[in-house]
């Protein structure tokens, strides 16, 4: 189920992994943290619609991916955790407003994304 998973990142009850270019995501999505059309648990590993993706980030209650056509966030954003300018749960990945080149991505319970241009 998870075959070729080469980074797996945990939030505080859901989990991504990497397999490939694709991302597989399982546990609590009741705040859209898993970018899935049903809020609820998900106790198996599923396939996010979120490819081809070459970074992953699960956060406390939201995910982040990075994909060639940009940085992608879904999940809870009561404190506008995802920078886009609106405090509503994010149910599918929704394109982030950074424009520049992202060279590291950590958060907790909010994102902090670096850019080579400071």
């Amino acid at each position: 189920m998870l075959d070729g998973a080469f980074r797996i990142s945990a939030g505080k009850d859901h989990s991504l992994a990497l397999c490939g270019s694709k991302v597989m995501g399982w546990g609590n999505s009741k705040e859209g943290q898993l970018g899935l059309p049903i809020k609820k648990n998900y106790y198996n590993p599923q396939e996010l619609n979120v490819y081809p993706c070459d970074f992953i980030w699960a956060g406390e209650k939201y995910s982040i991916f990075s994909t060639k056509k940009g940085i992608y966030g879904t999940g809870l954003n009561s404190d506008y955790q995802l920078g886009l300018g609106h405090e509503n749960i994010v149910q599918v990945p929704k394109k982030l407003a950074i424009e520049d080149e992202i060279v590291y991505i950590t958060g907790g319970k909010y994102v902090v994304a670096g850019t080579e241009n400071r």
